[in-house]
């Protein structure tokens, strides 16, 4: 009798021993239906750790919904892992016929399962456990050959199969429901918790003492088997073939993923995180803030930790020095993960690389990048260091970059190259895939981020027109968020204010408050709040960015006045600093996102402060008080109860919060929420690069609609000087407007359309003459010269007007020996001087040819400011650092220059009367440009 090589299940789990014989019965004659065999031996196998940890499931959840559940990924080994989801897959291929798989293919399932049979049964023993050796069965007859060749069989094979699907399915159903039925009584959460660890290093142990021959199952994985039946962007294909070449790549140490709003990075961290179980590869998900670990969690299905919390041993910190203002230090954790662990770190724009601590501790070195570098290539003991985890950093370059840097560092390939030599890959998304692509927000980022992508900062137009955008007046800018959370505390988590300075921020919270808490100026049950520092409590973590609900006051304020020496200019002088405290209960959500009651002291003052945090003296007070209180735990050899002392210390570790209704954009940084509300008013230019990045971070906050109130509407050209108005505000007392001549007149004197000069002085001449009873009896033309025979009455005058080669009036002379001389001189004088230009009508930007695209966004600017009024652009004279516009309005000229600097950005307009032929003309184009 041949032996199985599932026999060693038998005495335990003979169900899935009977499983495994199924397929190996038909590896050969049938391998689709060993398949399916295999993957539902795979399911009742995972079904029996479900049954020994007690993890809740919903009985309608798939499996691959069972092999995705948190506590399940907690507890199996990532290779097991790996190998469940390659049968699964295999198995639901053959069940739907989608590919036809051959004997080699089922013959590798067939030991990938007794692999995982191996490992279960030694890891439920929790010792080691002989198993035989992998046999692999042997063909003795040509069943599959002569099935192939006889089409009937075939037909009736196939019939037969969805029979044996039909029956499997029924008998593992039923087994799921036996495995409920016997479930014993629940276990309390200690002893639930102490079972799944104890199965977590039987399962590690098991795991590495057998040969799970990973490299065939990582063969057979694809990460694009993770995104099969979704049509992905251009840029997302690029990115995944890179990521899977990199995964795969031992020399490349990091990958960066660029990707901007909209463009799908979160869907592809997903697929990317499963892709790495499949590979039976650990992942680790990071991110800077609490509230974006959670944003991320959410998102991905998988757990998320902050990367203080990940690298950090706050457990344990030791004191930096001897002073008694020392800062305690957190050191960087050692590293357990395995060697091919891979770290995704998200919204990696805000990860620093410069020195930063906070009021209370100072996290390892102080450069947060370093640290989680350093972090990620640790080794246990004196290993030889040729450990090479790997670290994919996500991030939107557009926005903000860390506090105190120009630049995100976690996303430069140049800079983790030439600081810390990483080998680096990085691609970008650009493409926006989102359903809502007609959407208002991502139109406005998009063009937030070309204008960053370019370094051109030259115009800013904040657009409301679709219906996800809403421009809101500033006196119901507070209202409407009333309106958003149906005027209740309860009903803000999905709604947030935010503004450009703690001071605005500050203003908001105390009208919201006023409206939830009237006649209320201090901290109150119900009042939401945020901390804006890390706090590592025995029960809970709170990070900075986490937000809180205050249940109860339990206490009145109490106040400290803490003296202490300080240096002021080279000077010691005593400094007393007021530090305020009260009680409360509060409650805040754990790692689990669960809520947690707690009771805690918080500093009173910084909650009514404009202030972002706590001050150096105030942080240097709570310090100095509690060695006061603790005198004895300074002396040496009290190190340990020092530490113990300063993580328990009421007041030392009092709650540093703020009222959380609105929040900065930097605390805002890796959050979002349904209905976002920015104030755009910032207190810097907005046409810069900070000011950009500013914005787009904010409106990028909202997962559904933005409200804005004091929105940019700064076209190309806008924000110029005009230099020299005020020569145009003396009153033009001679000036008088052409009178337009029509073809009779013209060509009664011999006047062709084309030729400006003649056309626009006959226009001033009329002009000059109208009312006066003075008709013009004939025109001479001559070289440069017109000479014009008038007559009023039996008085007759020659006026001669002389022209040069830039159309320009130079000179006048009038010849008669009566009165009507003097009248001729005063009346025609203000032409002399006049420029007449082609009344050109300008239709396409391709009338013009420009260098610079900006140059040509101008031109279209200023048509669309001008042609309303029927004042044409003659001429444009493109000069370094000027264009000088030539504008012609019934013949009449004025010239004005547009300056703009080397960032493209227009900056002052300088009216030129000298070259101008109407000043009237030109204190109108002025005025119309100002008033744009």
């Amino acid at each position: 009798m041949k032996r199985s090589n599932f026999s060693f299940l038998g005495s335990d789990y003979s169900k899935l021993q009977t499983l495994g014989e199924q397929a190996e019965n038909n590896v050969y004659c049938d391998p689709q239906t060993a398949a399916f065999k295999l993957r539902a031996y795979s399911e009742l196998l995972t079904e029996y750790i479900f049954h020994h940890l007690q993890i809740e499931v919903d009985s309608s959840h798939s499996f691959l919904e069972r092999l995705r559940t948190p506590t399940f990924i907690q507890s199996v080994p990532q290779e097991i892992l790996s190998k469940l989801h390659a049968v699964r897959k295999q198995g639901n291929k053959a069940v739907h016929n989608e590919i036809e798989l051959m004997t080699s293919d089922a013959l590798w399932l067939l030991e990938e399962c007794y692999l995982v049979g191996h490992w279960f049964i030694q890891t439920m023993q929790g010792s080691y456990v002989f198993v035989p050796t992998f046999v692999t069965p042997v063909c003795h007859d040509n069943t599959l050959e002569n099935l192939r060749l006889d089409n009937t069989k075939l037909q009736s094979k196939v019939l037969e199969r969805a029979a044996t699907i039909k029956q499997t399915e029924a008998e593992l159903e039923q087994l799921k429901e036996e495995l409920k039925q016997r479930r014993s009584e629940r276990l309390s959460t200690e002893a639930a918790e102490e079972s799944i660890r104890e199965f977590q290093r039987s399962g590690r142990d098991a795991a590495s003492s057998i040969d799970l021959k990973m490299e065939q199952t990582r063969a057979r994985v694809s990460i694009h088997d993770e995104f099969a039946d979704i049509k992905l962007t251009n840029d997302q294909q690029r990115a995944l073939n890179s990521i899977e070449t990199f995964i795969n790549n031992p020399q490349s140490d990091v990958f960066i993923l660029h990707g901007y709003a909209g463009t799908g990075k979160t869907f592809i961290t997903k697929g990317v995180v499963n892709y790495l179980t499949n590979l039976g590869m650990n992942s680790v998900l990071l991110s800077p803030t609490g509230k974006a670990a959670k944003v991320l969690s959410d998102k991905t299905n998988q757990n998320a930790s902050t990367i203080h919390s990940a690298i950090y041993d706050f457990r344990d910190c030791y004191l930096k020095d001897e002073h008694d203002d020392r800062l305690p230090v957190a050191p960087v954790k050692q590293n357990f993960n395995s060697d091919d662990t891979v770290y995704i770190v998200d919204e990696a724009s805000m990860i620093a690389d410069i020195y930063s601590c906070t009021e209370s501790v100072q996290f390892g070195s102080g450069f947060l990048l370093k640290d989680l570098v350093d972090f990620s290539q640790k080794v246990i003991g004196n290993v030889e260091n040729n450990i090479r985890r790997k670290i994919i950093f996500i991030g939107d370059n557009a926005q903000l970059p860390p506090v105190g840097m120009k630049f995100s560092p976690a996303l430069s390939n140049e800079y983790l190259a030439e600081n810390y030599q990483l080998k680096v890959i990085e691609e970008t998304l650009k493409e926006v895939v989102r359903q809502e692509s007609e959407s208002g927000v991502l139109d406005n980022a998009t063009m937030l981020r070309k204008a960053i992508e370019k370094n051109v900062f030259n115009q800013l137009e904040v657009s409301s027109v679709q219906s996800d955008v809403e421009s809101v007046e500033s006196e119901q800018f507070i209202e409407q968020f009333m309106q958003l959370c149906n005027g209740t505390v309860a009903q803000t988590k999905q709604v947030m204010l935010i503004g450009s300075s703690n001071r605005i921020v500050a203003g908001y919270n105390k009208q919201c408050r006023e409206h939830f808490f009237p006649g209320a100026l201090e901290l109150c049950a119900g009042d939401k709040i945020i901390s804006v520092a890390n706090h590592y409590r025995n029960d809970i973590d709170v990070t900075n960015g986490d937000f809180g609900l205050i249940r109860q006051i339990l206490s009145g304020v109490e106040t400290k006045w803490i003296t202490f020496n300080k240096k002021v200019e080279g000077k010691t002088e005593k400094i007393t600093v007021e530090l305020a405290f009260r009680d409360v209960e509060v409650v805040f959500r754990d790692k689990l996102s669960k809520p947690k009651l707690i009771r805690a002291k918080v500093m009173e003052k910084l909650l009514y402060t404009e202030e972002p945090s706590l001050s150096a003296d105030e942080s240097r007070a709570l310090n100095v008080d509690f060695l006061k209180r603790h005198p004895e735990l300074t002396r040496k050899g009290n190190e340990e109860q020092l530490k113990a002392a300063r993580k328990s210390d009421p007041y030392l570790n009092a709650f540093r919060v703020k009222f959380g209704y609105a929040i900065t954009c930097h605390k805002a940084q890796g959050s979002e929420w349904e209905h976002v509300l920015v104030n755009c008013k910032s207190h810097q230019s907005p046409l810069c690069q900070d000011y950009f990045r500013w914005l787009y971070t904010a409106i990028t906050r909202t997962s559904k609609a933005l409200y804005v109130i004091n929105e940019p509407k700064i076209k190309i050209g806008g924000n110029t000087t005009i230099v020299g108005e005020n020569i145009l505000k003396a009153p033009i007392s001679e000036e008088v407007c052409s009178i337009g001549a029509c073809i009779e007149e013209l060509n009664r004197y011999g006047i062709a359309e084309k030729q400006a000069v003649l056309v626009g002085l006959l226009g001033k001449v009329k002009g000059c003459l109208d009312g006066s009873q003075i008709e013009i009896v004939n025109i001479d033309h001559y070289q440069y010269q017109e000479r014009y025979t008038l007559k009023r009455g039996n008085s007759t005058a020659e006026v001669q007007f002389n022209y040069n080669g830039k159309n320009k009036i130079s000179s006048m002379q009038v010849k008669s020996i009566d009165d009507l001389s003097s009248e001729l001189e005063m009346r025609l004088g203000s032409i002399v001087g006049s420029t007449f230009f082609d009344s050109l009508i300008t239709t396409s930007r391709d009338e013009f040819q420009f260098d610079e695209e900006f140059l040509s966004d101008f031109y279209q600017r200023v048509r669309e400011v001008f042609t309303p009024h029927e004042i044409d652009i003659a001429s444009i004279d493109q000069k370094p650092w000027n264009q000088r516009y030539a504008f012609s309005h019934s013949s009449e000229a004025a010239v004005v220059d547009f300056y703009y600097n080397g960032k493209q950005q227009f900056t002052k307009v300088i009216p030129m009367p000298q070259l101008s032929g109407s000043k009237a003309l030109l204190s109108k184009i002025i005025e119309i440009w100002s008033e744009s």
